[in-house]
């Protein structure tokens, strides 16, 4: 089992894949920083980016 999550911003077709839920963050932060380095991943949007996240 894997977890993903697809980029949720607009034009990004990112797709972020991970064992576990802290390695998928790691990732996902690393990907805002680098494509996305104007958007905050403050508490609110974090919960909403974990919303999204499905087993594959």
């Amino acid at each position: 089992m894997a977890l993903r999550l697809d980029c949720p911003m607009d034009n990004c077709h990112a797709s972020i894949e991970a064992a576990t839920e802290d390695e998928l963050m790691e990732q996902v932060s690393a990907h805002a920083e680098e494509r996305h380095p104007d958007v905050e991943l403050d508490d609110d949007f974090v919960s909403s980016i974990k919303a999204q996240i499905i087993e594959v």
